[in-house]
């Protein structure tokens, strides 16, 4: 899953906006967050795992690793 797809899941379980998100972030870790700055960063694949950690803690989700 890249992190384009990762945020449609967040969206969709979520209900949750770019907008939203990025507001939300921006509370979170006190750094600023627009709406064009989240979708620019999962555009262009440079956004962090710990922003994504605190993304899917934002939707009530965890990140999850498995080996088989």
């Amino acid at each position: 899953m890249d992190v384009n797809q990762f945020i449609k899941h967040i969206q969709a379980h979520s209900g949750l906006t770019y907008r939203q998100l990025a507001e939300l972030l921006s509370i979170k870790t006190s750094a600023k967050y627009t709406r064009n700055s989240l979708y620019a960063k999962v555009r262009r694949k440079t956004l962090k795992f710990e922003e994504a950690n605190k993304i899917a803690e934002l939707a009530k989700a965890k990140i999850k690793l498995e080996f088989e």
